[in-house]
């Protein structure tokens, strides 16, 4: 399940939990993308609310779309306990040219702070 918030125009918020799969990414994706058709440029924080499985190709699939529309994604903050999405992280930091930044689940509102500060 995705439940999305805006705490400003250009920042949108996912909070993920169940399967992170294609059909999730889908959802993100088009939700971004109004955001971006809407106000161009934009910063994503995402969080972990539970996820329960996710699969190789998800994972995949959003690199791929925020590689493609990284002139319009400035920063993404990913707030997980999970190791995986810390691996995620640093793997996705060499291909994005987007600032991309992991925080711990108890340093959510760094993260929030942090992605909400458009300097």
């Amino acid at each position: 399940m995705l439940s999305t918030f805006s705490f400003s125009q250009k920042t949108i918020g996912f909070l993920i939990d169940g399967d992170f799969n294609t059909k999730a990414v889908d959802e993100l994706e088009e939700v971004i993308l109004n955001k971006i058709n809407q106000h161009g440029a934009v910063n994503l924080f995402l969080e972990d609310d539970g996820i329960e499985n996710f699969t190789l190709s998800a994972v995949i699939q959003q690199i791929y779309f925020k590689h493609k529309h990284a002139l319009q994604i400035n920063k993404i903050a990913i707030v997980s306990d999970m190791k995986w999405a810390k691996a995620c992280v640093a793997f996705e930091k060499l291909f994005l040219s987007s600032t991309i930044k992991h925080f711990a689940i108890e340093d959510r509102l760094d993260a929030l702070s942090w992605v909400s500060d458009m300097s």
